[in-house]
């Protein structure tokens, strides 16, 4: 199955095997905040099924790991903060 970015526009798409090589993640639209993704990606049919690419977000965006006892872990794949739009 492939998986593709939403954004008018965009050819980012996701297939198991070729994340690593684009290095290019899909992220799946938070429930809480489909009415505000929508208003801000130009695509009439944007559902919360839909998925956005990496690309269209900035670096600060992303949780790149945890502190636990004074010691950084590194998540394995990039993860969205939460309230991180577009």
């Amino acid at each position: 199955m492939v998986d593709r970015c939403a954004v008018p526009g965009c050819k980012s798409t996701y297939y198991k095997g070729n994340q690593k090589e684009n290095e290019v993640t899909l992220f799946a639209i938070p429930k809480t905040s489909l009415s505000k993704w929508q208003e801000l990606i130009p695509c009439s049919n944007l559902t919360s099924t839909s998925r956005i690419c990496s690309r269209h977000f900035e670096e600060s965006d992303f949780k790149t790991g945890i502190e636990i006892l004074n010691v950084f872990h590194p998540y394995k794949r990039r993860t969205l903060n939460a309230g991180a739009i577009p």
